[in-house]
C-alpha cells in the first residue's frame, strides 16, 4: 500500500479486515477490507464510493478509498453493520453516549438509516430531550461542552429532540467564571451562539422580575 499513499503506512483492522473482502477503506493508520455488496445495501453513499471508477485499484485488484473519518467512529459503525456473532448486540449499550454521538453523526454522513435511527433510540435514553426534560440533566451540569457537542450533531443529524434541554442547560449554567476552559460558546454557529445568549438574557430578566415582585409584595405588607 505504501507505493499508493507513500505518506501513510496502514495496519490490518483486528477485526474488519476479512481476507475475501472486495474493498478497503483507509481511516488513519489502519485498514479495513470488508464487503462492497453489503455496504451497498445499508448506505448508497458507501455504496457509491465502492463503484466509483476513479478508485486506485491495487496490486491485487482490490481498490482502497482513504476516508477523513476518526478510526473510533468508522470502527462503531462497522461493528453495526457487520457484527461478529448473532448472540452479541452490534450495538452495544456499554458504549458511552459520546460514542453514541460520534456513531450517529457518521451513520448520517453515510446514510446508514438503521443505524442511525437505533443510535437516537439509544440516545434518548441516556440524555435530556423535548419529551423528557428531566432526564439525566447531570450530564450537562458539570460539563458545557457536552451540550454544546449535542446542539452540534443535533443540527448536522437532524435530531431536534434534543436542542431544547442542552440549550437550556447553556443559558442557566454558570460556566462565565471558568479562566483555564475554553468559552464552550466558540464551539457554536453564530446563530446558535445567539440563541444561548439571548436565553440567558430572558432568564436573567424573569428572575429580575420575580424579584420584583416579591419585594412590592413584602412592601405591600
Amino acid at each position: 500500500m505504501a507505493d499508493l499513499y507513500p505518506t501513510t503506512t496502514y495496519e490490518k483492522h483486528p477485526i474488519h479486515w476479512y481476507e475475501d473482502g472486495n474493498v478497503e477503506f483507509g481511516v488513519e493508520n489502519t485498514v479495513f477490507r470488508v464487503f462492497g455488496g453489503l455496504l451497498r445495501r445499508r448506505s448508497p453513499l458507501l455504496g457509491k464510493m465502492v463503484d466509483d471508477p476513479t478508485a486506485v485499484i491495487k496490486g491485487d485488484g482490490v481498490p482502497l478509498l482513504p476516508l477523513k473519518d476518526t478510526l473510533g467512529d468508522f470502527t462503531f459503525l462497522m461493528d453495526a453493520i457487520m457484527p461478529q456473532t448473532c448472540s452479541t448486540p452490534s450495538l452495544s449499550e456499554d458504549r458511552s453516549w459520546q460514542d453514541f454521538v460520534g456513531l450517529l453523526k457518521i451513520a448520517c454522513k453515510y446514510d446508514v438509516r438503521d443505524v442511525a435511527d437505533h443510535v437516537e433510540q439509544v440516545l434518548a435514553e441516556a440524555l435530556p430531550t423535548i419529551h423528557h426534560p428531566d432526564r439525566n440533566t447531570e450530564r450537562y451540569i458539570d460539563d458545557p461542552e457536552a451540550a454544546v457537542q449535542i446542539i452540534n450533531a443535533s443540527r448536522e443529524c437532524c435530531t431536534p429532540q434534543f436542542l431544547a434541554p442542552a440549550f437550556y442547560a447553556l443559558a442557566t449554567q454558570d460556566w462565565t467564571n471558568r479562566p483555564n476552559d475554553t468559552n464552550p460558546l466558540a464551539l457554536l454557529s453564530d446563530p446558535d451562539t445567539m440563541r444561548v445568549l439571548q436565553g440567558r438574557q430572558r432568564m436573567q430578566a424573569l428572575v429580575m422580575e420575580m424579584g420584583m415582585y416579591e419585594w412590592m409584595e413584602q412592601e405591600e405588607k
